[in-house]
């Protein structure tokens, strides 16, 4: 038993991500690509329901500009008096959508807003309707239809699916290596080790999947360890009632339960950096 400590020691020594750097700022996002656009050159912003976003602020919240973005007088004036029917704010950010189709906004974006376009050469603007943020990054599609702008959500749900199924049986292969190197690939115990790791990968995973989903990156790390012990306590918990039947000690299967899933919740840490999905 102690040679295979010391085996796990070393190996979790040395595969340990400590270079991992990760943005951990609670930084959700706004992404849209832009879709049928005119031939004319255009501009875009997203009008706020809220006066303050982080530090961005409704122009006509202090009668100030925001000096963080370079905005040529003309546009940022067209902006500034637009009108809205609803009371949304202009928020002093700005994209030329005629040099990238795509509004990126990737600190504090507003919760609730409209997207407008204007059109310098014609004078002229297009508004959407309101919309609301779905997830931690929100994605979309803008497209014009019936000459509307319509948002249509954007995020990849299959590729997170598969995603998903990577993670899920990768780190149960990484468990299973384990189960090898502690004797237990026989036939009465791996059937009961099978069954119980499906079952926890596939709930572990799917539950951090939602929480970054709607919590971002920082609420995933925050949660990655506190889950995986308590994967860790139901598997010990599971091997302990079922141990007389997969013929193996109690302490032998405990020990394998502890290390296996250390081994697994390293594993996974690298897997959500190197599968896309996660981050």
């Amino acid at each position: 038993m102690k040679k295979y400590l010391i085996i796990l020691i070393l190996f979790v020594w040395a595969i340990f991500p400590t270079n991992v750097k990760a943005d951990v700022g609670p930084k959700p996002i706004i992404e849209i690509s832009v879709e049928d656009l005119e031939d004319e050159r255009c501009y875009a912003t997203l009008l706020s329901a809220q006066a303050v976003s982080g530090p961005y602020q409704a122009y006509d919240l202090y009668g100030q500009r925001n000096i963080a973005q370079e905005i040529d007088p003309d546009i940022f004036a067209a902006f500034a008096g637009y009108d809205d029917a609803d009371g949304y704010h202009f928020m002093q950010i700005v994209w030329d959508l005629s040099q990238e189709p795509k509004i990126s906004w990737t600190y504090y974006p507003p919760k609730n807003f409209k997207v407008l376009l204007y059109y310098p050469q014609s004078d002229t603007y297009q508004i959407s309707d309101s919309y609301q943020t779905y997830a931690f990054d929100s994605t979309y599609v803008l497209k014009q239809e019936e000459e509307k702008l319509i948002l249509h959500e954007a995020y990849d749900y299959q590729w997170e699916l598969i995603s998903l199924g990577c993670r899920v049986l990768l780190t149960i292969v990484i468990e299973m290596l384990v189960a090898l190197a502690f004797g237990l690939w026989k036939k009465e115990a791996l059937p009961y080790i099978i069954k119980i790791n499906i079952i926890t990968q596939i709930l572990l995973n799917a539950v951090l999947n939602i929480v970054n989903y709607y919590g971002g990156s920082l609420l995933f790390m925050l949660a990655f360890v506190p889950f995986e012990v308590l994967v860790c306590a139901i598997e010990m918990i599971y091997y302990n009632k079922v141990k007389t039947k997969m013929a193996v000690s109690r302490k032998r299967i405990l020990v394998y339960a502890f290390c296996a899933n250390v081994v697994s919740m390293i594993g996974g840490w690298y897997l959500a950096w190197w599968i896309p999905g996660i981050f």
